[in-house]
């Protein structure tokens, strides 16, 4: 949308704000586990995307995204306008 109209953008920017998590510098890890199976870590984000077989032509996507159950007082101040909708 911005190469279309200039003035687009967030209300609240902070939302795509991120955190670097380990002081490595790594950002991104993708391991392909099995031909139909991939593990991802962007950033503090962890997924599994698998690719599940309908037929001999056809196969449908599925996504897993985990996430904590508990987190530090810092990291969920941080997160209060990422509350799910």
């Amino acid at each position: 949308m911005r190469a279309v109209m200039e003035d687009v953008g967030l209300a609240d920017p902070q939302l795509l704000a991120r955190r670097q998590e380990f002081p490595d510098g790594i950002t991104v890890a993708i391991q392909s586990i099995f031909p139909g199976c991939i593990n991802q870590q962007i950033y503090n984000t962890l997924a599994l995307r698998q690719l599940v077989p309908q037929g001999t032509d056809k196969c449908e996507l599925h996504w897993t995204l985990f996430r904590l159950l508990k987190t530090t007082t810092r990291k969920c101040a941080r997160c209060v306008s990422c509350r799910p909708i």
